[in-house]
């Protein structure tokens, strides 16, 4: 029962899109993306941070670089919250400051968060200390299309704090400085640091450094689980992306509907190009390029919003296709158990709606 109920609050939020003043269908969807997150009470992760949390009622001290979770670990236990009150109060958290985002730039937060469900809301679910850091990093980009300086210093604050939760928000200080750079400079720019990444982990020197910028030896493993040839498949997608979000500016290019907002996701795709040599070193770099889905999300809804009815159909269906790919790939080719049925079946929610328990 609860697989029609996620269904059918999913279909009807995508299918609202095509209609006018439809934002609020998004209501549809958002509860029961929190429900699915908050009441989860096993997945392929859940034990992992369970027992972090209890280490924290234990008011044990260890050493970490994501201080900043850990604070709120320590917060949450303080104020006498089990582990999945704090779970629910951070995916809340989260979608607030995500919704706060899309809600801005887009008419059609329901087509934003209809793709976002299908991927990657599941890893989130699972991978707890990333969706925290992608909501307040999603949440800050804001400030890097705001032309004063005091934006800026919001912005680096922003992707500190996110860091101190995952040090993969680092990846997106950079652009606090390259926001506005010539598309050719930037590309030149990619060039030379993918190349320089290379030479330093051939060297070894690239996981040292790693180690000495986020404080933590668990970056460690990040080095040593290498990557055979699936990096491949990583550029494929994030190329597919970068071509899609380009197709979609010069979309709005041409209808003079583009904005500060627009180029600066371009930007941002381009950008993230720098990680093709990351994703040798280790497929889980491809948490950074996640990161920036939600904001091409809102890019290809303002794609969607201006094309016409017999358009629109197309535009959404080659979105749908591609984050379908994405899920399948990233979610039930390898971890369909782990993740998407735990997700299901091991809900409180669902157990004391459907399942009478």
């Amino acid at each position: 029962m609860s697989y029609i109920i996620v269904f059918n609050a999913f279909f009807f939020t995508l299918i609202s899109s095509f209609f006018r003043n439809s934002g609020l269908f998004v209501l549809l969807l958002i509860p029961v993306m929190w429900a699915m997150f908050g009441a989860n009470y096993s997945n392929a992760d859940y034990a992992n941070y369970l027992a972090t949390y209890e280490l924290q009622e234990q008011e044990v001290v260890f050493d970490t670089s994501q201080i900043g979770f850990i604070n709120l670990m320590s917060l949450s236990s303080t104020l006498g919250l089990s582990y999945n009150g704090f779970l629910t109060i951070v995916s809340f958290m989260g979608i607030l400051l995500i919704y706060s985002t899309i809600s801005k730039y887009t008419e059609k937060p329901n087509f934003v968060f209809a793709l976002y469900f299908i991927h990657p809301f599941f890893l989130d679910i699972i991978q707890v200390k990333h969706f925290l850091a992608m909501s307040i990093i999603v949440f800050s980009v804001r400030f890097l299309i705001e032309n004063r300086t005091t934006s800026t210093y919001k912005y680096i604050a922003g992707i500190l704090i996110a860091s101190s939760i995952h040090f993969i928000a680092l990846f997106f200080l950079p652009l606090a400085f390259i926001k506005k750079i010539n598309i050719k400079i930037l590309i030149i720019f990619i060039i030379i640091s993918s190349l320089g990444v290379l030479f330093l982990d051939k060297l070894n020197i690239m996981q040292s450094l790693a180690i000495k910028i986020t404080g933590s030896t668990r970056t460690e493993s990040y080095f040593e689980n290498r990557a055979n040839f699936g990096f491949f498949v990583q550029f494929f997608i994030q190329l597919c992306t970068l071509a899609i979000v380009f197709y979609s500016v010069n979309i709005l290019r041409k209808k003079n509907k583009s904005s500060k907002f627009v180029e600066l996701i371009l930007i941002i795709n381009i950008y993230l190009l720098i990680l093709f040599p990351f994703y040798v070193i280790n497929g889980t770099f491809e948490r950074a390029f996640r990161i920036s889905l939600i904001l091409d999300y809102i890019l290809f809804s303002l794609t969607f919003s201006t094309l016409s009815i017999k358009l629109k159909p197309y535009y959404i269906s080659m979105l749908v296709t591609l984050v379908s790919l994405l899920f399948i790939w990233h979610v039930y080719y390898n971890y369909s158990e782990e993740v998407f049925y735990s997700i299901f079946e091991n809900n409180h929610v669902f157990d004391y709606f459907f399942n009478g328990s």
